[in-house]
């Protein structure tokens, strides 16, 4: 869903004043559960996410599966209230002649998302990212 809003202003000196603001929130995101994934991780990151294997520093931990079991993933369509963007842009422009014209535009603008998808495919979309277990 994206909603905007935009002002446009006649202001002295025959300059345009333009203020505008947009939002958008994603209505439902997938969500990505990995229930290969044994009970137990082997810890936990520095901000407290579980880890069910490693490779920093050299420590090549592969992650643990249940037994027969290899990554197996539900997905799942999710609400979310922290999927949101929104920006605010000015504008001023100013015309002297037919042939000459400037324009001067300031944008600030925030983005949240809990996760971006960069594939169509859950394999390739999971490896770099952090996945939960089926109990959390």
């Amino acid at each position: 869903w994206r909603s905007t809003l935009g002002y446009d202003r006649r202001l002295p000196w025959d300059v345009v004043g333009t203020m505008e603001g947009m939002y958008t929130r994603a209505v439902a995101q997938f969500y990505y559960q990995n229930i290969g994934l044994v009970a137990n991780p082997i810890g936990t990151d520095r901000n407290g996410r579980k880890l069910y294997g490693d490779i920093s520093a050299g420590n090549n931990v592969a992650a643990s599966f249940k037994p027969g079991v290899g990554s197996v993933f539900n997905l799942q369509n999710t609400k979310s209230a922290h999927d949101y963007a929104y920006s605010l842009t000015t504008q001023l422009q100013k015309r002297w002649s037919d042939m000459f014209e400037g324009m001067f535009a300031y944008t600030y603008g925030r983005s949240y998302s809990v996760w971006d998808v960069t594939s169509s495919v859950a394999q390739n979309a999971v490896p770099c990212r952090d996945t939960l277990h089926d109990n959390e």
